[in-house]
């Protein structure tokens, strides 16, 4: 009977052993997937804020290019109403002054 009661006792410690063994496992690979995920968590912040870089550097060289286009438009116009002006403007004066005048 003591002899059986040993063996029970020593399977006993012996699981325990084994159960506080897969415990620390269990944590040790609970605290890697914890750290790997913030390894991808990180890489991917990374990725993302590159492309964002990417998106906005875009997006403000088709924006300043806009700009670029308008402002050349609008310069052309003005030279274009300026010339327009400096040819006509005593022309029209005199057809303003005329159909004022009578």
């Amino acid at each position: 009977m003591e002899k059986t009661l040993g063996l029970i006792i020593e399977a006993d410690r012996v699981a325990r052993e084994k159960v506080a063994c897969q415990k620390e496992r269990l944590a040790m690979i609970q605290d890697e997937i914890a750290s790997e995920k913030l390894s991808i968590d990180r890489k991917l912040q990374e990725k993302a804020e590159k492309k964002l870089e990417k998106v906005k550097a875009q997006t403000e060289n088709f924006f300043n290019e806009e700009i670029a286009r308008i402002d050349s438009r609008f310069e052309e116009t003005k030279a274009s109403l300026n010339d327009n002006y400096s040819k006509n403007h005593e022309k029209w004066a005199d057809e303003i002054f005329n159909k004022v005048i009578g």
